[in-house]
């Protein structure tokens, strides 16, 4: 099942994790995948035909809006850094605010009847937008340098422009690609990014035999295990990748990033926004298929620590969000 969008569905792309582009491209990876009964649940919540790009940046442009002030509380559920390259729960997410314990927490809410329709969307637009911030490697990013936000840099692609790391990643890789691509005027650039990421996920795709890997921790173990999985292995991405020139060298404030440096990460972000998409598929099958949120509750592994991740996760109401974000 795909959704045509418009170009006025997509507002103009801003350096916000993957900026509007990537969430677009994840949003639209997992519709086209996912199961009919889980679009009929997510029709029941959104309305019908409503599709999943329409919303893939919400949980960004809220925050920027006329009423941002109201969604401040919200800005640490965006990331979670690291000090180490390693995501371990228990120390990089405390009262569970970070990108994993909002997903964990809003996955339960999505299927809370109980709860207002009005706040059961807005669980939904953040899943939506959340897996694809677990996936940006700058969004786990290290703590000491803000995922990159203190690194600036002169780019030798996307119009050689000075901006940072963190931006960088969040659009500059997918404009470059983008901008080689051709495209009607009333079709938006991100379908090229989407259509190039699609074509390998696809049967005989580079992609394809991955798939099921992907999502075998969550079939093991159950959402919050896996959700664990999925920002540890991108905190290691930033680190192999990210923070590094294609000579293995560390990127420092003021470097210099030539077109080898592009050339050397844009397969990482594409691989890494296919992994976004399955996954999103993945997690919307699975917390849609009961209005029990135990079902995605199974036995949970240590993690690589040694520690069990905290799993007490459940409806956080957001003044106590606001409140952390304060403080």
């Amino acid at each position: 099942m795909r959704f045509l969008v418009s170009a006025a569905a997509i507002g103009v792309p801003v350096a916000l994790a993957w900026g509007s582009d990537g969430h677009a491209v994840v949003a639209q990876l997992s519709q086209g995948r996912i199961k009919d009964e889980t679009q009929d649940a997510i029709d029941d919540i959104m309305g019908k035909g409503v599709p999943m790009t329409n919303y893939s940046s919400w949980a960004d442009d809220v925050k920027y809006g006329p009423d941002g002030y109201k969604w401040k509380w919200s800005s640490p559920l965006h990331y979670a850094d690291t000090p180490d390259c390693h995501f371990n729960y228990a120390r990089d997410c405390k009262n569970d605010v970070c990108v994993a314990g909002g997903l964990k927490n809003y996955s339960r809410r999505v299927v809370d009847e109980s709860l207002p329709l009005e706040q059961r969307q807005e669980a939904l637009k953040f899943i939506v937008h959340f897996v694809g911030d677990a996936h940006q490697p700058l969004h786990v990013g290290r703590t000491k340098d803000r995922g990159g936000n203190n690194i600036d840099v002169d780019l030798g692609f996307a119009r050689h422009q000075h901006t940072n790391l963190h931006s960088t990643w969040d659009s500059a890789l997918l404009y470059e690609l983008q901008g080689r691509g051709h495209r009607a005027p009333s079709e938006p650039y991100w379908t090229i990014t989407e259509e190039a990421v699609s074509d390998e996920l696809d049967k005989g795709g580079r992609y394809a035999s991955d798939v099921e890997e992907w999502i075998e921790d969550c079939e093991k173990y159950g959402l919050d295990a896996c959700i664990d999985k999925w920002v540890d292995e991108t905190a290691k991405a930033a680190c192999d990748y990210s923070y590094k020139h294609v000579n293995g060298s560390a990127v420092r404030d003021n470097d210099y990033l030539p077109m080898d440096y592009y050339n050397g990460r844009i397969e990482v972000a594409k691989e890494q926004l296919a992994k976004a998409g399955v996954r999103l598929t993945w997690l919307l099958n699975n917390v849609t298929a009961s209005s029990s949120a135990s079902t995605t509750a199974a036995p949970t592994p240590n993690d690589a620590h040694g520690r069990t991740p905290s799993l007490a996760v459940t409806v956080l109401p957001l003044f106590v969000l606001y409140l952390l974000s304060v403080l």
